[in-house]
């Protein structure tokens, strides 16, 4: 975005596929953490990636019972912050100037793809 005031976090932001720095995928922006200072306007601090993130945005009770990590053995690892000076707003995703492989994102992106590559057909 060029410029902030034209960032909208909602449309803009949220549920956007995040690519490293090399077009790596890491995930999708499952949240964001805002700081509100006492001095100033609120500002976006990071973009949040991770299930448990998302789990708890879908049903809270899904995020303290950890459903997801009982029945779906590919759900790990805590969430990741990138902090929000090192996303670029794209078009219809967000580049984070970040390796994949620096952050745990990468952790539920290749398990994902193992456990797909098992169904029969996949491939």
């Amino acid at each position: 975005m060029s410029d902030a005031a034209d960032l909208h976090v909602v449309r803009d932001v949220l549920d956007k596929a995040v690519v490293d720095r090399d077009g790596r995928p890491m995930g999708r922006a499952d949240s964001v953490t805002i700081v509100v200072p006492s001095d100033g306007p609120p500002r976006l601090e990071s973009v949040v990636i991770g299930s448990t993130v998302l789990a708890h945005r879908a049903a809270p009770r899904l995020a303290r019972w950890a459903v997801l990590e009982r029945w779906l053995p590919v759900v790990s690892g805590p969430p990741v912050a990138v902090p929000f000076d090192r996303i670029e707003c794209r078009g219809l995703g967000l580049k984070a100037d970040v390796q994949a492989g620096e952050t745990a994102a990468m952790n539920l992106e290749q398990r994902l793809q193992r456990w797909l590559a098992r169904i029969p057909g996949s491939r």
